[in-house]
């Protein structure tokens, strides 16, 4: 038996690593470093003081930025956003 699978046709996959560097394009001041991008701030921010392994850091940062992207778009549901993070994901979809 062949079962396959394919994805719906509304499901949007997105980068974790392409939102925050767009959000460090957007707001310079988030990144110290010229040169650095927001996620390879976050990622050595991690490893320096939580995670000593790069792939575990990365992964950390992914969950995290799906959570708050789902939560955006979930408003309705028991996952509560602060106002600051919602305007935050507003202009950054409004953007996208």
């Amino acid at each position: 038996m062949t079962v396959l699978l394919e994805a719906p046709e509304t499901t949007k996959v997105r980068d974790p690593r392409a939102i925050l560097d767009e959000i460090g394009e957007a707001n310079p001041h988030l990144i110290p470093d010229p040169g650095v991008g927001l996620w390879e701030r976050e990622v050595r921010l991690l490893m320096r003081d939580i995670v000593r392994v790069r792939s575990l850091a990365e992964r950390i940062l992914g969950q995290g930025v799906a959570y708050l992207i789902t939560a955006t778009h979930l408003r309705t549901s028991s996952i509560v956003m602060p106002p600051t993070i919602v305007a935050a994901a507003d202009e950054v979809h409004a953007e996208g």
